[in-house]
């Protein structure tokens, strides 16, 4: 079904049967798309990400577009309890900060550091010591 549907698509064109290929939208249909990932390994300063935010809020309201942010934890476990931590948090810089709606934010993670048992406050995450929950309202 979804090459099916993506064959439909005005912009599709193929030169294979294993290689999709998109022409340029027209001036009409383009949007602004912003991909956040955070991804085992790769770490994301506040002030960096922040910076980078305002300035692509200049770009989409001059040129009409909308920003959209994926935003991925490739790890489970609460071993890995920092990489869901930080993107929880980066989900809520994005919504209480940057007024970013939740409709245009896609969140990939196991969520499964919440109500693990290894984690002294159930259904709570922070990514800072003494942080303020940052799993509340986020959605997976």
């Amino acid at each position: 079904k979804f090459f099916a549907d993506v064959k439909q698509n005005p912009h599709y064109t193929s030169n294979s049967c294993t290689s999709l290929q998109f022409s340029q939208p027209s001036f009409e249909m383009r949007i602004s798309l912003v991909v956040i990932c955070l991804l085992v390994g790769v770490s994301y300063s506040s002030s960096s990400v922040e910076s980078w935010l305002e300035t692509a809020k200049e770009e989409t309201s001059t040129g009409g577009g909308k920003i959209w942010a994926v935003l991925v934890a490739g790890s489970s476990g609460f071993w890995n309890y920092r990489h869901q931590a930080d993107v929880c948090h980066l989900y809520q810089l994005l919504t209480r900060k940057h007024g970013i709606p939740r409709q245009q934010i896609i969140v990939m993670m196991m969520n499964d550091i919440a109500y693990n048992e290894e984690n002294p406050t159930p259904g709570v995450i922070v990514n800072a010591l003494h942080g303020v929950d940052v799993y509340q309202g986020t959605m997976i």
